[in-house]
């Protein structure tokens, strides 16, 4: 492996691993009177510099009303530090002091869980950012294994903890005792007077058959351990690029256009856009090499409103259309899923999509978080597939779209309840943090009386037909699905003549 590659997975380990625990809440935050019985407001970020049984509290009892909908959970903030006591502790331990340009003064924490009415704290709620393990571990040794290190610490910790507690509500002293066993596994940083107490305390209402909204490390620092050890050629590709005269200029290479745009090398599907709006020369080389090609990594470059995010449309159609190739060699959707276990000791098996299907999902992301919301939010919305026939040059086609899309009703109306608009169908979700995780499962999971959720609509479509049913209907989609491919082929095989 060389040092660039080496160095790069470094740099982006320690990055993904700098990434702190902030708190959720400001001082301007406040739960409405009828959550509580004394009905007032209250705020719902409190300082907790001196402990008191705050579930005991008067002023945060859980109203009636509420208390038939769900529950209250206190949030405990501990250690809270501005988010750029994080860099000059860096600077410190790498003897760098170079100066901070607009400081990030974000409200964060050193570690954080939850009790309930009970003063009981939830095991399963306690979370340290792998920040406060890491930059202890680094101040002692800067090539320490920070995840080893990390996932070490917090097992201490937590025995310690479940000590500490023995299935009792908390109290000041075993609090001392939790502090004290953090500060001797992570890092506490130090509070500077800006406006900040040391600890906090949310007040939270989780509404029945939800979750409170949990904390997560970075998803990526394990693949980026793995791939330190053994990185594959396509991430060595990706790190090191090409050489200069390994390159091939396109834009005046009027063969090499001409053979991308070879009736051969069009993808089987399209993005229903406008036909009139159909893609440019440039962007078709685009698409056709990228679906195309054997090559792991494609790459398309120019200005904004040049038409990126256009193209990649026709991108997911392929996928779309490629995933369906798969799907139609199948006697039975069942034969879709294998049996396995996430986990050696685990008792019940979970069934997993097979390789041959999964490897045609789909992930957007981009260092502007924004740019990718924008994105996975508008493929859903109606005006993607179904627009005013009268508007466009080839109404026929827009008519059709909107044929087919009427199929997809069910979907669509929990599209709708996801994105707050209307749809079209599901196709689309923004995740990318926990936040947002969890909203899209709420929504796809939920079984409240007046709606419901992804996985109830297919319990009950699956219900209202027998066996029989549903692999005749299967059977009918496999030729629908095979007959328009059929005729995708032969169009593809008569623009050749």
């Amino acid at each position: 492996m060389g040092d660039l590659v080496k160095d790069t997975l470094s740099a982006w380990l320690l990055i993904e691993s700098l990434s702190p625990g902030k708190v959720r809440y400001t001082s301007k935050d406040t739960l409405l009177a009828d959550h509580f019985k004394n009905e007032c407001k209250q705020k719902q970020l409190q300082s907790f510099n001196k402990y008191f049984d705050i579930w005991k509290d008067h002023r945060f009892i859980i109203s009636d009303e509420k208390k038939v909908k769900g529950e209250r959970i206190f949030k405990f903030y501990r250690h809270c530090f501005r988010y750029n006591e994080i860099n000059l502790k860096i600077q410190d331990i790498f003897d760098s002091h170079s100066e901070i340009h607009n400081p990030n003064v974000a409200h964060c924490y050193g570690y954080t869980f939850n009790i309930d009415e009970n003063g009981k704290v939830k095991s399963d709620s306690i979370h340290i950012p792998m920040i406060m393990s890491a930059l202890k571990e680094i101040e002692k040794d800067r090539n320490a294994n920070i995840e080893e290190q990390f996932n070490d610490s917090v097992e201490k910790f937590l025995q310690k903890v479940n000590e500490i507690l023995a299935d009792e509500p908390i109290n000041e002293q075993k609090l001392e005792k939790m502090d004290k066993a953090y500060d001797k596994y992570f890092s506490v940083l130090n509070l500077k007077k800006d406006g900040l107490f040391p600890h906090y305390v949310a007040i939270e209402f989780v509404k029945k058959n939800e979750l409170p909204q949990p904390e997560f490390n970075s998803f990526f620092i394990s693949d980026i351990e793995i791939a330190k050890k053994s990185p594959n050629q396509t991430l060595v590709d990706y790190i090191e690029g090409l050489e200069e005269d390994q390159r091939t200029e396109v834009d005046e290479n009027k063969e090499l256009i001409e053979q991308f745009l070879h009736p051969s090398q069009l993808p089987d599907g399209r993005w229903p856009s406008k036909t009139e709006f159909r893609l440019s020369l440039m962007q078709q080389v685009a698409v056709n090499q990228i679906t195309s090609s054997d090559k792991k990594i494609s790459s398309v470059n120019g200005p904004p409103g040049t038409g990126k995010t256009t193209l990649l449309k026709d991108v997911f159609a392929h996928f779309v259309v490629e995933r369906g190739k798969e799907l139609a060699k199948l006697d039975n959707p069942k034969s879709a899923f294998k049996k396995t276990k996430l986990h050696e000791t685990d008792e019940k098996d979970v069934y997993l999509l097979k390789d041959a299907i999964s490897q045609y999902k789909m992930v957007v992301a981009s260092g502007n978080n924004g740019a990718v919301e924008n994105i996975s939010k508008d493929l859903p919305k109606l005006e993607e597939i179904i627009r005013k026939p009268e508007n466009s040059k080839f109404p026929e086609y827009e008519k059709a779209y909107a044929v087919l899309a009427q199929e997809l009703d069910n979907f669509a109306e929990i599209a709708e309840d996801l994105i707050g608009e209307k749809a079209w169908g599901m196709f689309s979700g923004v995740l990318g943090n926990s936040k947002n995780i969890n909203e899209v499962l709420n929504h796809l999971l939920k079984q409240e009386k007046d709606t419901i959720g992804f996985a109830k609509l297919l319990q009950n479509e699956n219900n209202n037909f027998s066996t029989q049913e549903l692999k005749k209907e299967w059977k009918a989609q496999q030729q629908l699905f095979s007959d328009e491919l059929k005729n995708v082929e032969k169009l593809k095989r008569e623009s050749i003549k």
